[in-house]
């Protein structure tokens, strides 16, 4: 390899593949896959992000199974050379909505943390599967986009940002976060408003209108339609 003109040594990779290669996700693919083989876990791979789901009608019976069943994930992971990033790794409890329960985890004798939402697939989990946390975090997408532009682009690079930035993200995971009630919803739907008469400046026209003329959909309509 070359860089200004120098020319780095030649080293051999003995173990693992280099960083950002095209290959290297291919084989880190099959390196994993079978590690759902090794498990009593229900195990969701995507890339290197890793999910491990279990179930049980006592909070103690499944803080019990889960610490033991970790123990045969860190077997493999030792075998395969592979190890835990503990700083990127946490649990969520699902359960009753009118019961907080907490269980202790461990793994390699490293305390795994418990927390109230989780990120998965670009979409915010929460314990109650409220989307609560979704949702805000939506909003705040929404609310940064083309507020901030409005002054400086007109009405059509303003139209292809929304599309591109907004609508995007509005759609995205719409089948799980639609199930939220209309009240976490509907502060969506003041934003997306607000975002409406921004790309149009048009302050006195009903959003419906506003909405037609620029050949999009309200939240309401996106959500019923998807639903």
């Amino acid at each position: 390899m070359y860089a200004n003109d120098i020319k780095s040594n030649t080293r051999y990779v003995t173990c693992g593949v280099p960083q950002g290669s095209t290959l290297g996700p291919i084989l880190f693919l099959l390196y994993i896959n079978n590690l759902p083989c090794v498990t009593k876990f229900n195990t969701l791979l995507f890339a290197d992000d890793t999910t491990l789901t279990l179930s049980n009608g006592s909070v103690r019976e499944l803080e019990k199974s889960v610490n033991n069943k970790l123990t045969s994930i860190v077997a493999w992971m030792q075998a395969n050379k592979l190890t835990i990033n503990f700083k990127k790794t946490n649990f969520i409890l699902f359960g009753d909505k009118s019961q907080k329960h907490s269980m202790n985890i461990f793994c390699s004798q490293q305390i795994i943390s418990q927390v109230d939402s989780v990120k998965y697939l670009g979409i915010l989990i929460d314990s109650k599967l409220k989307w609560t946390s979704h949702l805000e975090n939506l909003g705040k997408k929404v609310a940064s986009v083309l507020f901030k532009l409005q002054p400086f682009a007109d009405v059509h690079l303003l139209r292809i940002v929304y599309f591109s930035l907004v609508y995007s993200r509005r759609i995205y995971g719409i089948l799980n976060w639609a199930t939220a009630n209309w009240a976490s919803i509907a502060d969506l739907a003041k934003l997306n408003n607000r975002a409406i008469r921004s790309l149009h400046r048009r302050e006195r026209i009903p959003h419906r209108d506003l909405f037609y003329s620029a050949r999009m959909m309200q939240i309401k309509d996106t959500v019923f339609t998807r639903l």
